[in-house]
């Protein structure tokens, strides 16, 4: 079977175990989330924007390992790495960080049974389409390719593979494709 994304990847629906995964790392970026908002709560500091970022502001004094990172909307803050409170402060926040970034840990764990997905530039990722949440799997490096030259691809379990057109009109049924804009060239050919 062809897939005709240029990346060679596969695209399944996720069922059963994989669907279960998801809900715990879902569960676990919660968790780390309201783990950070009580780290700027002991801090002192309140979460700027989003939790994504390292910004935070302060109402009273500002604790050590911390240094001013002025904005358009005030005087942030964030860890300064040139002081061991700020190291540590940074790790801790990147640690949450890390947790709350579901793709990422998605990736992370469809790798640790891929094995060789590890190591190519590839990974695994996922989005909700309708009612629907479908994976895409990264080929499989270059020297696990069967005999007969076609890709490996690694799924996870209980999920479904689905051809790449059933992806696009999965996404254009949920009206998550924009139209292509369409317009001829400013001028003809010259011969």
């Amino acid at each position: 079977m062809a897939y005709p994304d240029n990346q060679n990847y596969l695209y399944v629906i996720a069922g059963g175990e994989t669907l279960k995964m998801l809900d715990k790392l879902k569960a676990d970026a919660d968790t780390a989330k309201q783990a950070l908002e009580k780290m700027a709560q002991d801090w002192g500091a309140k979460i700027s924007f989003d939790p994504h970022d390292s910004l935070f502001t302060f109402t009273g004094a500002v604790p050590a390992g911390w240094e001013k990172f002025p904005t358009r909307g005030g005087d942030m803050f964030n860890p300064d790495q040139s002081t061991k409170e700020g190291r540590k402060i940074s790790s801790d926040i990147n640690w949450t960080k890390q947790k709350m970034n579901i793709l990422y840990q998605f990736s992370e764990a469809c790798a640790e049974y891929c094995g060789t997905c590890r190591w190519n530039d590839y990974k695994y990722s996922f989005e909700q389409i309708g009612d629907k949440i479908v994976v895409k799997c990264p080929p499989a490096t270059t020297d696990t390719y069967g005999s007969d030259g076609a890709v490996e691809h690694f799924i996870p379990p209980d999920s479904t593979p689905i051809t790449f057109s059933e992806y696009a009109k999965m996404k254009e049924d949920a009206g998550l494709l924009k139209p292509a804009t369409i317009k001829p060239f400013k001028k003809n050919f010259e011969f």
